[in-house]
């Protein structure tokens, strides 16, 4: 698989809408607007479903997949393992946490055949940890690198800390959620094999820095092209 930039859509947002050939929607805005898949801009679309939802929600994947499989072709669709809240300054907390992922991410593989493993952890012991209940499951993993970023925006440095996370490098490719565009010349140096990356960046781009003269859909689809342009250009 080349590495590519794929963008997140919110699917009651038309004008998030951009071209490309895969896309990664939130489980929870598929589960509350699926309805929107029958339009043709989905129709031959990959679909990278995403876990992560906001703390003070539950959600049962399982239920969601089941249905996307039900009225929709299977195919359409790159299911990603369950997600949890784990945060590097409440490791007590995210010890629980971890646990009860395990725990339904089982669950989850024994009904379903699962694309790609969300690597969720506090530190690279716990990274680790968690890597060893995926790897028999999946064929890729997942980063969460945008939770990370923004608890040190300003200085955080993606390939020191994929290496310092990763040190022995992971078995299988990775998907990263989330980069900063001044960094995507640095992947290329990764010592991970990065098969893409996830990113909403262009949104805000578009909402806080476009042109104000331009319409919304304009702002962002005009920030995706930039963004687009960035990647293929650094990578």
């Amino acid at each position: 698989m080349m590495t590519s930039l794929i963008p997140k859509i919110k699917l009651s947002d038309k004008a998030t809408w951009v071209q490309s050939e895969k896309i990664a929607i939130s489980s929870w805005d598929l589960k509350n607007y699926m309805k929107y898949l029958t339009n043709e801009y989905f129709a031959r679309k990959k679909i990278i479903v995403l876990p992560i939802i906001p703390d003070d929600y539950f959600l049962d994947l399982g239920k969601l997949i089941k249905k996307l499989i039900t009225q929709y072709e299977k195919d359409r669709f790159v299911f990603v393992s369950n997600d949890c809240s784990c945060y590097n300054d409440l490791p007590e907390d995210c010890e629980e946490e971890l646990e009860d992922l395990y725990t339904v991410n089982s669950f989850l593989f024994e009904d379903f055949l699962i694309d790609v493993g969300m690597l969720k952890g506090y530190n690279k012991e716990t990274y680790e940890q968690t890597r060893k209940t995926l790897s028999d499951h999946v064929s890729l993993y997942m980063i969460y690198l945008t939770g990370e970023i923004r608890s040190n925006p300003k200085y955080f440095k993606v390939n020191e800390w994929l290496l310092n996370t990763f040190p022995n490098g992971l078995d299988k490719g990775v998907l990263l959620h989330g980069c900063p565009m001044s960094q995507f010349p640095t992947l290329k140096h990764c010592h991970l094999d990065i098969r893409g990356v996830i990113t909403a960046g262009h949104i805000g781009d578009a909402i806080y820095r476009g042109n104000p003269t331009w319409k919304r859909e304009t702002r962002i689809k005009k920030a995706w092209e930039n963004w687009s342009t960035a990647f293929q250009t650094g990578v």
